[in-house]
């Protein structure tokens, strides 16, 4: 069992990218560049000032609601990269937040590029030390009107029950068959419009439980205006060429 005073350096580690996760065909770029982005010991972040923040309002509704800040949280001021622990998921797995929320709750935030149309807003999420906690790459997507638009979570996981429950419960994705450790997938008119995609690294090792589970999560607004990106899309028919899904 790994300590709790290990479980943070390893879960920063899985964050920043980890040598397997360039080896297995359908990992998003995204977790590429996270390798090059946040690799960086926490020593060397204490006190680096957040990035400029964009210019947008900080005022922004949405059909998903929870928490009193959804649009205007108070500035953290955290010595890591990964901002402040994560009680409940759905604290950072949300829609009703604003691009002033992002750099207001994370330390050090990056540009993301995305199709036509959207803005990434790129942080490193680490939940927590639970077995269920997430470590890995979370980027926001905002449209013109500064609304978001697009959620992604791309990273690792011991136990993706309590995402599961979350995507399912929260966001109507549904369980299909699949090879894979697990598939959820919400539909409009057939076409697959958000998803979570649960697979197991090439190499497992006892000695990093919180790494057993790689994860895609993709969600998008329900209005269809934009769609799975291409990348996704790409995975999946990745997934369907080799009877995976």
């Amino acid at each position: 069992m790994i300590s709790r005073k290990l479980a943070l350096p390893v879960l920063l580690a899985a964050a920043a990218g980890t040598p397997y996760v360039l080896t297995e065909y359908g990992v998003p770029s995204v977790m590429r560049d996270t390798v090059t982005r946040f690799v960086s010991t926490e020593a060397s972040l204490v006190g680096e000032a957040a990035d400029p923040e964009p210019a947008f309002p900080h005022t922004v509704g949405s059909e998903y609601d929870f928490g009193p800040q959804a649009a205007n949280p108070d500035a953290v001021h955290s010595p890591g990269i990964a901002g402040p622990p994560v009680a409940d998921l759905r604290e950072v797995i949300r829609f009703d937040i604003s691009p002033k929320w992002v750099t207001n709750r994370w330390p050090r935030v990056t540009l993301a590029l995305s199709e036509s149309g959207l803005k990434g807003l790129r942080v490193p999420l680490v939940s927590g030390t639970r077995i269920d906690d997430l470590a890995g790459s979370l980027t926001y997507f905002f449209g013109p009107d500064h609304r978001l638009q697009r959620l992604t979570f791309e990273g690792f996981t011991g136990d993706a029950l309590r995402l599961v429950q979350l995507a399912t419960e929260h966001y109507g994705l549904n369980p299909e068959a699949t090879l894979h450790a697990g598939m959820y997938v919400a539909r409009w008119n057939k076409v697959p419009t958000s998803v979570l995609r649960i697979t197991r690294p090439p190499v497992t090792a006892s000695a990093s439980p919180h790494a057993r589970l790689q994860v895609l999560l993709e969600l998008n607004r329900p209005a269809m205006a934009y769609g799975l990106s291409a990348e996704t899309r790409r995975i999946l028919e990745y997934d369907r060429q080799t009877e995976q899904w």
